[in-house]
């Protein structure tokens, strides 16, 4: 594995999109619907560089996120960068809160954003969160 550089995103790294809307997911296979790799309208879609992090790390990122925009966290779409980058996107390190990217270089026209997300999304592996147990613990 890389070590990590907050100015350039190696090939081999892991890219974590946070999915926080339940349409964006099938729970039945357990993958991840095109529709969480559409870019918002300033065609910047916003992922975090997760790997060397350790699984607690990548959830609690997740939960953040969840967390400042109001939003439950159903999950997250991993993917290799190659993959991103392979579609003649460019993954662009912000670091902006800590691991933050944005995948950009995404055409205009929606029919072909939403070809590259249905191929991103083909290539993703969709986690969903630990279970949170409540504190059993008798007083």
């Amino acid at each position: 594995m890389p070590a990590f550089d907050p100015g350039f995103v190696d090939p081999t790294e892991m890219l974590s999109r946070y999915v926080l809307d339940k349409s964006q997911y099938r729970i039945s296979d357990c993958s991840v619907k095109f529709t969480a790799f559409m870019p918002p309208d300033d065609l910047c879609l916003s992922v975090f560089r997760t790997s060397g992090l350790s699984e607690s790390d990548v959830w609690l990122i997740g939960k953040t996120v969840g967390t400042e925009r109001n939003k439950t966290l159903h999950g997250r779409a991993e993917i290799v960068t190659l993959d991103v980058t392979k579609n003649n996107l460019d993954v662009n390190p912000d670091n902006n809160p800590p691991h933050h990217a944005n995948v950009v270089g995404w055409p205009q026209e929606k029919l072909r954003q939403r070809l590259i997300a249905q191929i991103l999304a083909s290539r993703a592996v969709f986690k969903l969160p630990p279970v949170q147990r409540p504190n059993t613990s008798a007083f």
